[in-house]
């Protein structure tokens, strides 16, 4: 029998290894067929898709490992292919990754987490494990990049656990313990002098701080404690010295001085917002301004004149004044060129002469009104009619004007230009309402009638001056060897130029002047009762038209 069993198991053997050998050259010969490669390789893509077989090929080939490792000699052979591999950069650059990738994996599941964490626990109580682990990091720590990463790593893990408030606490605690050892706080400050010596640290440390305090004082309480503090610092010399210089040196900064005026303006609109605040202002400046009244004034002055000599403050100044001017609505119009008169000119023209006394203050220089103002209505009609009509701009005449004809003494006398008042009243009448119904009536063909005399005088002139030429040629002709107009023993003595200009006979009003008193007569009218009157009183500022209201 056991003989039959031995016979039969030879037989099976055999038949396994000649099955064996028939599979392997069937092989052979399919793996010489593209299309059955490429249907070999489908085949085990489709496979791969499957998450379920990807596991359990994953799991034997595992299996297969461990089997396969428990012999020294397969250890010892794939240690030194790993070794021969890992000479070049490249697949230990992409191992690396592989073991990194699949770490990450691994550590998305807490369990994990717990066995890897305590297994390091385990594995560092060991001296020489963390000898060798201080080691490593200390190379690991020379290149810039790395540190770079591993301070992220640490600042990310850092800002994860901070979100818990009890972390915080301990954390605040473990500081504030270690910072009562002198040599840890020196260490400390000496770490961070180093850090600030670098401008973008500096600028982090200065941005990430400010974010805090701005954090912190929405809390009134934190804000309340931070006043007090700085109060009780400020008593002290030094720390205000300190401070004042710190903020020079940060206005020489532009955009810092445009953040501080705007940050000041909202606390001062946030502050007047309440009347009560601002009335208690109102009475502390009125207060100290009767204490310090010349220190106040000269302050003012000094700090205007060096504002003022930059362009862009004057230029903001003017806006500002126009703006105010523009919301208030008491701007004046624009002066045309016809309106650019003189003093007594203008009175000429007004409808209202208002008599008041103007003096200087006795500080600042400003004028003031003293008394009653006398609003005296105008007939401007006979004063017009008395000026003499003429072409001539630059033509004068002198002109006095009194409260009545029989006064000897004159308010005001000048110099008046006739031409230019008559163009100025013309515009007056043909575009302002308030002139066109004051019913003063204008000879609109003087200017015709006078160009039409002018060219009469001007033929004559030219006439006479022809014959005078022809009378002096014959003269010439008679004797032009021995005539000189100019006597050779004559001696000049200073300068011989003259400014008189040649006076015809027939005009005495250059020699005599005109006297005016327009008001005489007139009742006087209430300011109350005449709206319109500084328009008519100021022509050349108004310049005729009503103020709005």
């Amino acid at each position: 029998m056991k003989q039959i069993e031995r016979s039969l198991k030879e037989m099976i053997l055999i038949k396994e290894i000649w099955r064996d050998k028939e599979n392997f050259h069937i092989k052979e010969r399919l793996e010489k067929n593209e299309d059955y490669r490429r249907a070999e390789a489908e085949s085990k893509k489709c496979q791969r898709k499957n998450s379920a077989i990807r596991q359990m090929k994953r799991e034997k080939e595992l299996a297969s490992k461990r089997e396969a490792r428990k012999d020294e000699n397969y250890r010892m052979a794939e240690a030194e292919s790993k070794k021969s591999q890992r000479e070049n950069s490249d697949l230990r650059q992409m191992e690396r990754q592989r073991e990194l990738a699949s770490k990450r994996r691994a550590r998305k599941n807490k369990d994990f987490n717990i066995r890897e964490l305590a297994s390091k626990r385990e594995a560092r109580k060991d001296k020489n494990y963390r000898r060798a682990e201080a080691e490593s990091k200390k190379s690991q720590r020379e290149n810039s990049d790395i540190r770079q990463m591993e301070r992220e790593r640490e600042l990310a893990s850092k800002r994860r656990a901070r979100k818990n408030k009890d972390f915080n606490i301990r954390e605040l605690a473990s500081k504030r313990e270690a910072r009562k050892d002198k040599n840890y706080k020196r260490a400390e400050a000496e770490s961070k002098k180093s850090q600030r010596e670098n401008s973008d640290i500096r600028q982090m440390e200065r941005e990430r701080e400010l974010a805090s305090k701005r954090q912190a004082r929405k809390n009134k309480d934190f804000n309340i404690r931070e006043l007090a503090a700085k109060r009780k610092a400020r008593k002290n010399e030094d720390f205000k010295r300190n401070e004042t210089e710190k903020k020079k040196n940060a206005r020489q900064d532009e955009n810092y001085r445009k953040h501080e005026s705007k940050r000041d303006f909202h606390r001062k609109q946030e502050y007047r917002s309440h009347p009560e605040n601002l009335e208690n202002e109102r009475l502390k400046k009125q207060s100290c301004r009767q204490k310090n009244l010349d220190i106040d004034r000269y302050y003012d002055k000094t700090v205007k004149s060096a504002k003022r000599k930059n362009i862009d403050f004057t230029d903001h100044e003017k806006d500002l004044k126009k703006k105010r001017v523009q919301a208030n609505k008491m701007g004046f119009p624009q002066r045309p060129k016809e309106l650019n008169l003189y003093p007594l000119e203008e009175r000429l023209l007004s409808l209202r002469i208002p008599f008041m006394q103007i003096r200087q203050l006795p500080r600042g220089g400003q004028l003031s009104v003293k008394g009653n103002v006398v609003n005296v209505p105008v007939e401007v009609q006979p004063t017009i009619n008395s000026l003499p009509h003429t072409l001539e701009k630059s033509g004068t005449i002198s002109v006095k004007l009194k409260k009545k004809l029989e006064f000897k003494k004159c308010d005001f006398s000048e110099n008046v230009r006739p031409f230019a008042v008559i163009c100025a009243l013309h515009y007056l009448m043909r575009t302002r309402d308030l002139y066109k119904s004051s019913g003063i009536e204008i000879n609109e063909d003087w200017i015709t009638e006078i160009a039409e005399t002018n060219e009469k005088e001007t033929q004559n002139e030219k006439n006479s001056t022809e014959q005078d030429d022809d009378q002096d040629q014959n003269d010439s002709e008679d004797d032009s060897d021995h005539f000189s107009e100019v006597d050779e023993k004559e001696i000049h003595v200073g300068n011989t130029d003259t400014l008189l200009d040649h006076i015809p006979d027939d005009n005495p009003l250059c020699d005599t002047g005109f006297t005016f008193a327009p008001g005489e007569g007139q009742r006087p009218i209430s300011l109350y009762s005449d709206p319109d009157a500084e328009c008519l009183s100021f022509p050349t500022i108004f310049c005729g038209k009503k103020k709005a209201r």
